[in-house]
C-alpha cells in the first residue's frame, strides 16, 4: 500500500477477489467509485494477486477468469483511481482479521467507506466477515457498506455459475453475467 497517496482525500474502497469483474462485482465497485465522487475523495480497489482458493486448497482452486493485466483495465474502465493488488500469499493467509483491517485503514488513510459483498471473508483462517468488517471499522474509522447481491433471474451473479457456463460452451449466458464478452487467453497454435 505504500505506494498509495490519497493527497488527503477521503477513500472510498471496494474489496474483494473480483474473478472476473462480473456484474455483481462491477456494483460493488461502482459503489465505491460514485461515492468517491460524490464526496470529491478517491475510490481505490483492494485485489489479490490469485485465487484465494489456490492458496489454502490448490486441489480446488477456480480457473482464474481474467489475468491480472485484463482485471486492470477492467477496473480501470469502471472509473476507479487506483488498484491494490496484494499477494495473496502465506503472510496475508496468517494476517489475523483485525490487523488486515487495521493495516488498510492505515495504508488508505483516510478511509472512510469500505465497500464488499456479503459474502466477503478476510483474515485468518477467513474468521473475518461483514459483520467482523463492521465492527473494525468502528474502531478504525471507516463505515463498511454491503452491496446487495446482483441477481440474474432467480440467483445470485457469481463467479462458480460464469465458470461452469464457461466450461459447457455456453458464452451467451457467461457474457450475460460476465456484463461483458469471455474472454480466452492463451497460444494460438497452428493445427489446434
Amino acid at each position: 500500500g505504500a505506494d498509495y497517496t490519497g493527497d488527503g482525500k477521503a477513500t472510498f474502497v471496494a474489496i474483494g477477489t473480483f474473478d472476473g469483474v462480473h456484474r455483481g462485482h462491477q456494483e460493488v465497485i461502482g459503489s465505491a467509485v460514485a461515492a468517491a465522487r460524490a464526496s470529491s475523495g478517491r475510490s481505490a480497489v483492494v485485489t489479490f494477486d490469485r485465487h484465494p482458493a489456490s492458496v489454502f486448497a490448490p486441489d480446488r482452486a477456480p480457473p482464474m477468469l481474467l489475468s491480472l493485466e485484463q482485471k486492470r483495465q477492467r477496473v480501470e474502465a469502471l472509473g476507479a483511481d487506483a488498484l491494490i493488488t496484494l499477494p495473496f500469499d502465506e503472510d496475508l493467509c496468517r494476517l489475523p482479521a483485525l490487523e488486515f483491517a487495521r493495516l488498510l485503514a492505515q495504508d488508505l488513510e483516510p478511509l472512510r467507506e469500505v465497500y464488499v459483498g456479503g459474502d466477503f471473508t478476510y483474515g485468518y483462517r477467513r474468521l473475518g466477515n461483514v459483520e467482523t468488517l463492521e465492527e473494525h471499522g468502528d474502531t478504525f474509522g471507516f463505515v463498511t457498506k454491503v452491496v446487495p447481491p446482483c441477481l440474474d433471474g432467480d440467483a445470485p451473479v457469481s463467479s462458480t455459475r460464469i465458470r461452469k457456463a464457461v466450461l459447457e460452451g455456453d458464452l451467451e449466458t457467461a457474457s450475460r453475467l460476465l456484463g461483458h464478452w469471455v474472454e480466452l487467453q492463451g497460444a494460438v497454435v497452428r493445427g489446434q
